[in-house]
C-alpha cells in the first residue's frame, strides 16, 4: 500500500516564512491523539525550528524536543534531521517534511506511516523541487494532494 502525501506550498519564499506556519500547522495535527516527527534538512534549522516553538507566540508554545534533549520517545513533536536515526521514532507519528530534507523520503514511505506532510516555500528552488517530487512519488502510485496558503488559510488545489 502507498503512503499518501500531502503537499503544503507556502507563499513566502524564504526558509523563516517557511517556519512561521509551521505552529498552526502543528497545533492542527497534535489535536486528538497525533504526535509529529518533524524533519529539517540541516542540524541549523533544526535548532532554530526548536527556538522557533519555544516562542512563536507570546501565550502559548507548542510542546516539542530533539532527540538529544532526552525521553525524545515522550515529545509530541519531535525534530530530526536525515541524518538522525529517526526510524524508531515513527510509530505513531505523523512524518511532517520540509524542503530541503527530501533524502529523509525512502525511510518515511518503506516505514509504513499513515501519511506524510512536505512542506515548500515559493523560492523557486523548492517549487522546482516539490515539482520534481510530486511526479516522482505520484508516478510511484502514491495518492496525492495539493495544498497552497493563501491569505485565508490553505487551499486544496489538486
Amino acid at each position: 500500500m502507498s503512503t499518501p502525501i500531502a503537499f503544503y506550498h507556502t507563499v513566502g519564499e524564504t526558509p523563516a516564512s517557511l517556519d512561521s506556519v509551521l505552529p498552526p500547522l502543528l497545533e492542527k495535527a497534535l489535536k486528538g491523539t497525533n504526535r509529529i516527527l518533524l524533519i529539517a534538512p540541516t542540524p541549523a534549522r533544526q535548532q532554530r525550528l526548536d527556538e522557533t516553538l519555544w516562542s512563536y507566540s507570546e501565550t502559548s508554545f507548542l510542546p516539542h524536543g530533539k532527540p538529544d534533549d532526552g525521553k525524545p520517545e515522550l515529545q509530541p513533536v519531535l525534530i530530526v534531521t536525515p541524518e538522525d536515526d529517526f526510524a524508531s521514532y515513527l510509530t505513531d507519528r505523523i512524518p511532517v517534511l520540509l524542503a530541503g530534507a527530501e533524502s529523509a523520503l525512502p525511510s518515511l514511505t518503506a516505514s509504513g506511516a499513515s501519511r506524510i506532510l512536505y512542506l515548500f516555500s515559493a523560492s523557486t528552488a523548492d517549487v522546482e523541487r516539490g515539482r520534481t517530487l510530486f511526479k516522482q512519488l505520484k508516478g510511484q502510485g502514491h495518492p496525492m494532494s495539493y495544498h497552497q496558503q493563501t491569505a485565508t488559510g490553505w487551499e486544496k488545489k489538486a
